[in-house]
């Protein structure tokens, strides 16, 4: 069920957890803005290159036989995205440092 074999879906679960937390609980040690911030931009990368991924079937060349799995394959939507997501992950995530010390 929580088949996590890429980086991209621990990222896209952290995210979701982060948001989770944030609207369910009372958080007192961050500021809850920045920590969904922060959620909300790891949510953006994780989907971002979930649909950049693509299904391939190739032949190798040289060998006798076939390369059959995923390729990542960005497009400007999703080159737009992990850049969105991964600005707002660094702005929030320095927030939330600058407001623990």
């Amino acid at each position: 069920m929580f088949n996590i074999d890429n980086w991209w879906k621990a990222v896209l679960w952290i995210g979701i957890a982060l948001c989770g937390i944030v609207l369910i609980f009372d958080v007192k040690i961050v500021e809850a803005k920045h920590l969904l911030g922060l959620g909300i931009g790891l949510i953006i990368i994780g989907i971002s290159v979930f649909g950049a991924q693509k299904y391939c079937v190739q032949k190798i060349p040289g060998f006798e036989g076939l390369f059959e799995g995923y390729i990542t394959q960005h497009n400007t939507i999703t080159r737009c995205g992990v850049i969105i997501g991964s600005i707002m992950s660094v702005v929030f995530l320095f927030q939330i440092i600058k407001g623990l010390l």
